[in-house]
């Protein structure tokens, strides 16, 4: 099995694991992130809706011994975050 079918999986398997919309679509969209950019789990957890809005689709990670690296992203994960953020809005 290659990466991207164990990712499909794993994406399939988030649909499933929830009743409620919301946090299977958290979920899915954790390791879309997680995935899509290769940030780490600690990395994930400090990420804020603000990283998303960047006009140049990318954000700085501050890493061990103040190193800073840029993580790219696309339209695409872009618009999942900010639906995501409607879907909170709204709940």
């Amino acid at each position: 099995m290659c990466l991207s079918e164990e990712f499909e999986v794993l994406y399939k398997w988030m649909l499933k694991s929830s009743d409620e919309f919301t946090i299977s679509y958290r979920n899915q969209l954790l390791i879309d992130i997680a995935y899509h950019t290769g940030l780490r789990r600690s990395e994930l957890l400090r990420l804020k809706f603000s990283d998303f809005e960047s006009p140049f689709m990318q954000f700085e990670i501050k890493r061990k011994f103040w190193y800073i690296d840029p993580v790219l992203f696309d339209e695409r994960l872009q618009l999942k975050v900010r639906i995501y953020r409607l879907l909170l809005d709204i709940y």
